[in-house]
């Protein structure tokens, strides 16, 4: 499943177009090509890629404000409790990340329901020369710069 992931991530990270098509729109018509999506499969993994992004958008603030308090009780100097404290947000913070993986996960096997055999082997083919890993690169279900990490803020250079 991740495979499929894999191969719009891969030309996600590469060099910018130029143009100004939405990133998302991008990365979906990059899949469509490697792949060889049809119209219809291609409108089905925009919505999927669009819905995800909107529900995993919606858990960064909450990562982002556990973090902060994390770095907040590290810094404070404060011994009482302080395990108790550091377990407690730290539990969040795996709950939290825990959200954002499993959403990742259903939206990429969505995705691979819709591919055909003879797509699943392409997008297995790219997985497998990409070296593996769980797809989750740059891109509305990826963890890069703008994927798993984007609620640390935005990549330099980037209009979000």
């Amino acid at each position: 499943m991740a495979l499929v992931m894999a191969a719009g991530m891969a030309f996600a990270q590469g060099a910018g177009t130029g143009t100004t098509q939405p990133r998302g729109q991008r990365h979906v018509d990059r899949l469509a090509i490697i792949l060889g999506l049809s119209d219809a499969q291609k409108a089905q993994v925009q919505t999927i890629f669009s819905n995800t992004a909107s529900q995993t958008k919606a858990l960064f603030p909450q990562l982002k404000q556990n973090r902060q308090a994390i770095q907040q009780l590290v810094e404070s100097g404060n011994t009482q409790d302080f395990d108790q404290q550091l377990q407690t947000l730290a539990s969040t913070q795996g709950s939290l990340t825990s959200q954002v993986v499993a959403l990742r996960a259903k939206a990429m096997a969505q995705v691979w329901n819709l591919l055909t055999p003879d797509q699943r082997t392409k997008a297995q083919q790219l997985h497998a020369l990409l070296g593996g890993g769980f797809g989750m690169g740059a891109g509305p279900m990826g963890g890069g710069r703008m994927g798993m990490n984007a609620h640390r803020g935005a990549r330099p250079g980037s209009a979000q």
